[in-house]
């Protein structure tokens, strides 16, 4: 198993997020650019982060840039 020091990081950026769907949408443009529909929902996103489902088998990180100002979460 891969430390987070090793694994691929992917950045998502907060500036970019209002609200869920926009949430959703930069994951799936930074993670999953070539997953057309994956339903858009938390336990797909931890499989997904968790890897084997288009992201690396090992899984990867995922770093939110400018968290603060998408706190509608």
């Amino acid at each position: 198993m891969m430390d987070m020091e090793t694994k691929i990081k992917f950045r998502i950026d907060g500036n970019k997020i209002q609200n869920l769907d926009d949430f959703f949408g930069e994951i799936s443009r930074q993670l999953f650019p070539d997953v057309i529909d994956w339903k858009y929902h938390f336990d797909g996103l931890d499989d997904m982060l968790s890897g084997g489902f288009g992201t690396p088998e090992e899984g990867c990180v995922l770093l939110w840039d400018h968290h603060q100002t998408s706190r509608f979460l």
